[in-house]
């Protein structure tokens, strides 16, 4: 078992109340698995999480990523403007 924070921007941070949290996670647990942990534990986020991008370590990565001590991630709503 490993915690990691996980940063929160923009409307997501309006969301969760917050600008981070720290979460558990198991070894092997993957980027799908944090984002589903987060859609149960911040309950007003659920709805909204297919719109949002998880990054970890400052880049986009594909939800098969798997996490591990030492990374952070974050959660990054849709930006839009021109």
């Amino acid at each position: 078992m490993f915690t990691i924070p996980v940063l929160f921007f923009g409307p997501a941070r309006d969301f969760v109340g917050q600008e981070s949290l720290s979460v558990e996670l198991a070894d092997g647990q993957t980027v799908a698995d944090l984002r589903a942990m987060l859609g149960q534990r911040c309950p007003r986020l659920a709805g909204r999480m297919p719109t949002m991008r998880l990054a970890v370590n400052e880049e986009f990565v594909p939800e098969s990523r798997r996490l591990h001590a030492g990374d952070t991630a974050a959660l990054i709503p849709p930006v839009s403007g021109g």
